[in-house]
């Protein structure tokens, strides 16, 4: 299967595999530079860094060294990773605007007296051949079908990817019926070769990606464009 079509029908078994040929070390490196497991630098208190995990944090965290089977569950976004809707927010715009991290706000301006505040933006170097297959697959996910097709505005090239959550093993679930409901996350932006808004949708035990958070982004991307007429 083409990564296109593994993003748009959220084949795990693409991913699986993908993450076992990278490597724990890698897959790391590539996600602390979209932004994951650091803070944002967002203007409100309580922020979260989340944890990109990897040999080093596992260490440090337990004094166990990395098994090579942890890398698996670590390449669909679950195992020991921990991240926060506004994260995956970051990491998406850099995925839609070229490579920039950006650092989100709120505050429009400073008191007068005061310095005017600064908004760190980093660039993080993708190959545009790479951002091109990434955002075909999310077009694709949308648009063709995909598991994020619960999204689609007509006339608008909305890009996005879903994702569903395990929160206790398949085993405990069967065990337990109703006990624990997955997480659902969507995360896109529109349109594909104009991007202007970048959305993400997290429902906790909300239940799937593509059922669940999908229809709402949908909403939000109608709103947008509606008042844009």
């Amino acid at each position: 299967m083409y990564l296109e079509n593994a993003i748009a029908k959220s084949c795990n078994i693409f991913f699986y595999d993908l993450g076992r040929r990278l490597g724990i070390s890698r897959i790391a490196k590539h996600a602390s530079r979209l932004g994951l497991g650091e803070k944002t630098g967002i203007d409100l208190p309580g922020e979260r860094s989340g944890i990109v995990p990897g040999p080093e944090w596992k260490k440090a965290t337990s004094g166990e060294p990395w098994y090579p089977g942890e890398t698996i569950p670590v390449s669909i976004g679950q195992g020991a990773v921990s991240t926060t809707p506004l994260q995956m927010l970051r990491a998406v715009c850099a995925l839609a605007n070229g490579g920039y991290v950006v650092t989100p706000h709120l505050l429009l301006e400073a008191d007068r007296a005061g310095a005017a505040p600064e908004w760190p933006v980093r660039r993080v170097a993708i190959d545009e051949g790479a951002l091109g297959r990434i955002r075909e697959g999310m077009w694709r996910g949308v648009n063709q079908g995909g598991t994020g097709r619960n999204a689609a505005v007509p006339g608008r090239d909305i890009c996005g990817k879903t994702g569903t959550v395990q929160t206790v093993s398949k085993e405990t679930q069967k065990r337990f019926p109703g006990a624990a409901v997955n997480h659902a996350w969507f995360a896109g932006f529109g349109s594909k070769e104009n991007p202007e808004i970048a959305v993400v949708v997290f429902l906790e035990n909300g239940g799937s990606g593509g059922g669940a958070a999908a229809p709402l982004a949908r909403g939000i991307f109608e709103v947008f464009y509606s008042n844009k007429e």
